[in-house]
């Protein structure tokens, strides 16, 4: 919090700053931009001035308005004046740079100098001309008519040819003039002088460009004017975006001002409603806040207690040295907590709280007091104690089964941990389902528990070290640690010959002869791979399919090899679902009616991708997924495979395997009638019925058939002939094609009797209108042999073999 504190101040005061020099800033930026357009003002002034001084320079010669000229050379002086005065005095800021003004300011003055020697010269040559006009009025000769033109245009500046007037006066000077013509000559000689005079200032006035220069400080001036208009732009921009920061941040101070008022007041509520006791010291250990739950716990309201030391709540009970830690662990600062500290309430009644005592800090970070927070466990300690002991008691009657009074599997287990070394003896009695479809259950628990003591009995009769557990039904596994286990177990097999079980069902003794064991016998130690349990089970198994008696545990037997194999396979198949490497391969069902071969349609093959990027066949792990109740899961990934493919492959039909499990499961059968709906080619959907497998209910697959139907899809029956083949059910299902089994195709070279089944299916099939196609077509010789029989459809390594969907060529 005071991190917090100090990081808002350091904050309003960066934004006050912020906000303070961006205002001068604009301020600033402002008075360039006002100062750029004065400037910008008085350039073009200066360049109005030049242009009228110049139009008016330009003006017929003897015509030219001197005033106009003078007053805008004024004007443009005065101009000159303020660039340079103090009252511009920032005008060294601009780009142009104050040399340039002064260059101006000299090519002005002598503008203005060759101005006021072309304003004395025009006046003199007006008077000049008056002079000669005058004079040439008072001639009676015609000889000086074509001087005359040349003078008037000398006035008007209209294409005046002064060398040429001057040729022509030298020409008259050889003539036989009167005094009169002399003077005349003299005044025109006079006023060409003056005008030669003059046109060379105005050539001088020209060559001085002072508009040019003018126009380039205008120039740099523009330049400077876009330059501070757009520092005064971004100026303002930042100088809002600044005041929206700090409008925003004033909200938002604002809002989390109001939300914290708001959240203290729910703190305030939850600490005053909370199911802990919570109080506030000073530094002094007295009381300065206690909530309600304080109260009702320690009976002191706060009245009685503000102001008082807390201490008056400490029992004594603890030592001396708890209290000190306490003490010791607060004052340094830290934070303090215990389970269980006793307390003495105002009546005088002992209460145990866990506790959690803190030091309180202000906003400065400095401490200011303490805060006790205690929750009252006194009925929590006693309800746990109660369940402890009831959990002991339990844990007791856990270790004893009910039924025979013997350890139970929990017994076992725990025996297990604790003894490293014994033999366990896994034992059952054989077909034991069987007595629950023959006996009541109050029977069948009589018949285990007279099992069980006549295990005892055995054991007695012979004085094994041995003891009985019972781990479900009618399993029970011997503790041995005896010296023979091979003679012991021959005699448990050889008392159950020779010894009935006897129980007493509603006062009546009854028999129940012929009861046959079945045991596994475990090494005297675990082995890395597998516990004694586990071997003593997988020796039982071992037993039972071999329809032995007994059987000891060998390591790496066939039987716990294939106990490894489920279990990896297991772990196969889920990672395969989880991370969708279910993949399909298709093998081409071809049409050898003909000359040669042509493809009809593929069959799709289901194929996993184990954890090392091997492929796992149907062989190894479809009996084990419908073990473990995945195998319907795989269909549905096959399935969307192949709609997938149908898709991809334009008239190219995809055929799926469908056991009955998979028609009977409604989620499959809903699968695939969603993906029909939306299939652009529901026609090219082939479906395979396994018959080897059997069919368990023909209503439900007649139904699917029906379904299916309606689609356009061809309906098969694989692996016809295979053993189970019921002729008159599967006249029942409205099918397309038999697909004759491999067993029965494979004998064909060979086998007469499997010719004579054949001949008998196709006979059949050509009855009812069936395509037949025959499988494991894998020689030369099976090809020839289907084809004697006229069987047009084939599958098998020979004609081509599983392929991945990438190879498929339309």
């Amino acid at each position: 919090m005071k991190h917090k504190i100090i990081f808002h101040k350091i904050l309003l005061f960066i934004i006050a700053c912020i906000a303070f020099f961006g205002t001068v800033m604009t301020q600033k930026a402002t008075k360039d931009v006002i100062k750029a357009y004065e400037y910008k003002g008085a350039i073009e002034d200066m360049i109005d001035s030049d242009d009228e001084i110049d139009f008016a320079l330009k003006r017929t010669f003897l015509q030219a308005d001197y005033d106009t000229t003078m007053r805008y050379a004024a004007s443009l002086k005065n101009d000159l004046l303020n660039l340079s005065s103090g009252k511009l005095a920032s005008f060294e800021r601009l780009a142009i740079g104050e040399g340039a003004v002064n260059e101006i300011r000299e090519t002005f003055d002598q503008k203005s100098e060759l101005i006021d020697k072309f304003n004395s010269l025009s006046a003199l040559a007006k008077l000049s001309f008056e002079e000669t006009m005058l004079k040439f009025s008072s001639l009676n000769d015609s000889r000086f008519s074509e001087l005359l033109p040349k003078i008037l245009l000398i006035r008007y500046g209209i294409n005046a040819d002064i060398n040429g007037a001057k040729e022509l006066l030298k020409s008259y000077e050889s003539l036989n003039l009167n005094e009169r013509e002399k003077d005349f000559l003299q005044s025109a000689q006079k006023l060409l002088r003056r005008y030669e005079e003059a046109d060379r200032t105005l050539a001088s006035i020209q060559d001085l460009n002072l508009s040019k220069k003018l126009y380039e400080l205008r120039s740099k001036n523009d330049a400077y004017v876009e330059r501070v208009t757009s520092n005064l732009r971004g100026t303002t921009i930042f100088v809002f975006v600044l005041f929206g920061i700090t409008a925003a941040f004033i909200y938002l101070s604002y809002i989390r001002a109001r939300n914290n008022i708001r959240l203290l007041n729910r703190f305030e509520q939850a600490v005053d409603n909370s199911f802990n006791s919570i109080a506030f010291t000073d530094l002094n250990k007295q009381v300065r806040y206690v909530n309600k739950i304080f109260e009702q716990n320690s009976g002191y309201k706060f009245e009685e207690i503000s102001g008082k030391n807390i201490n008056l709540l400490k029992s004594g009970l603890h030592p001396q040295e708890f209290y000190q830690r306490m003490l010791d662990t607060i004052e340094n600062d830290n934070i303090w907590r215990a389970d269980e500290l006793i307390s003495k309430t105002k009546s005088g009644k002992l209460i145990r709280e866990q506790v959690v005592f803190s030091p309180l800090f202000n906003e400065k970070g400095y401490k200011d007091g303490y805060m006790a927070i205690k929750f009252d466990r006194t009925k929590e300690i006693a309800i746990t104690k109660e369940l402890e002991d009831k959990n002991k008691q339990l844990q007791n009657e856990a270790l004893i089964d009910k039924l025979t009074g013997f350890g139970s599997y929990f017994a076992l287990t725990q025996r297990m941990e604790r003894h490293p070394s014994g033999m366990i003896i896994y034992i059952n009695i054989n077909n034991f389902m069987d007595f629950r479809f023959f006996y009541k259950t109050k029977t069948v628990d009589l018949i285990i528990a007279s099992f069980a003591s006549t295990l005892k009995l055995c054991i007695d009769t012979y004085a094994m070290d041995a003891d009985i557990y019972r781990v479900q039904f009618d399993e029970f596994c011997i503790w041995y640690n005896g010296e023979d286990a091979n003679r012991d177990a021959k005699r448990f097999v050889d008392y159950f010959k020779t010894q009935n079980l006897y129980v007493t069902v509603d006062d009546e003794r009854e028999s129940i002869p012929n009861i046959k064991i079945t045991l596994g016998v475990s090494m005297p130690q675990d082995t890395v791979q597998t516990n004694r349990l586990t071997q003593a089970m997988l020796a039982h198994h071992e037993a039972v399919q071999r329809g032995e008696a007994a059987q000891f545990y060998t390591e790496n037997s066939y039987i716990e090899q294939q106990y490894y194999h489920n279990q990896i396979m297991s772990r196969t198949i889920e990672s395969a679902l989880y991370n969708d490497t279910v993949i399909v391969e298709c093998q081409p069902i071809y049409d050898v009616s003909g000359q040669g071969a042509r493809i009809k349609y593929y069959e799709v093959l289901v194929r996993l991708i184990d954890e090392n990027g091997k492929i796992r066949y149907p062989g190894e792990f479809l009996d084990i997924a419908k073990k473990i109740s995945l195998y319907n899961d795989i269909t549905k990934k096959v399935i969307e495979h192949v709609f997938r493919l149908v898709e991809r492959f334009e008239n190219v039909g995809f055929s799926m395997n469908l056991s009955s499990s998979d028609i009977t499961n409604e989620s499959i059968r809903e699968l695939i009638e969603k993906k029909l709906r939306v299939c652009s080619s529901p026609e090219r959907v082939y479906f395979e019925i396994l018959e080897s497998e059997g069919v368990d209910d023909y209503n439900i697959v007649n139904d699917f058939i029906n379904k299916v139907r309606a689609y356009n899809c061809k309906i098969s029956i694989d692996d016809f002939g295979s053993g189970y083949s019921n002729y008159y059910r599967i006249l029942e299902l409205d099918i397309d094609t038999i697909k004759i089994d491999g067993s029965i195709i494979k004998k064909l070279p060979f086998d007469q009797n499997a010719r004579y089944l054949l001949q008998t299916i196709i006979d059949f099939a050509a009855r009812q209108g069936y395509n037949v196609v025959a499988e494991f077509v894998s020689s030369e010789e099976i090809l020839a042999e289907i084809k004697k029989f006229g069987i047009k459809y084939a599958q098998g390594f020979l004609l081509g073999k599983p392929m991945l969907p990438d190879n498929i060529k339309e």
